[in-house]
Parts: C-alpha cells; sequence; structure tokens
C-alpha cells in the first residue's frame, strides 16, 4: 500500500522518525537522512521530498536541489497536530 501510494505521488511529506520505517521497508541502504530522502525522490520519481525534523528543522529536497528551514521557536504544550498543521500550512501556500 505504502508502495503504490508513494508511485502516485508528487509530494511526499515524512518526519524523521517515519523516515527511518520507510527506508528500512524499502531496503534504502543511504545511513544519512538526506541521501535517504533523495533515494526515495529518485527512486519514486517525486517532485518534492519535505523532511521535518521539529525544532531542527525541515529539509526540502527536489530534483534541482536541497532547501532548509529553521524551525521558529515557539514553546510547545503538546506536539499533537504538528505534522498536520504544517502540510496545511504547505498546501496552502
Amino acid at each position: 500500500m505504502v508502495h503504490d501510494s508513494l508511485c502516485r505521488s508528487n509530494i511526499l511529506k515524512i518526519n524523521d522518525e517515519e523516515l527511518t520505517v520507510v527506508s528500512r521497508m524499502f531496503g534504502i541502504r543511504a545511513q544519512e537522512p538526506q541521501a535517504q530522502c533523495r533515494d526515495l525522490l529518485e527512486k519514486y520519481g517525486l517532485r518534492t521530498v519535505i523532511l521535518t525534523c521539529g525544532a531542527v528543522g525541515s529539509h526540502v529536497f527536489t530534483p534541482d536541489g536541497m532547501s532548509y528551514v529553521a524551525t521558529p521557536h515557539v514553546e510547545v504544550a503538546d506536539g499533537v497536530g504538528a505534522g498536520d498543521s504544517f502540510t496545511a500550512q504547505i498546501r496552502k501556500e
């Protein structure tokens, strides 16, 4: 199911914990998260892979390169829904 979804997708938003699981599922041998994202980008013909890393920031990968966006400092009361909120904002823009 995950494989079929990736084959039909243009954009993948994934967090650092999910990336570890998906990389194992699909035998991606790269150890560094950035290399794993590039491998997913190429393997599935994705236009964009967005890797979110919580307070560390986010990385955006495209066939043309990679960019980094720092996470603004905020006081977190509860992290539930953070990924959904992030994705909604990306979708909006």
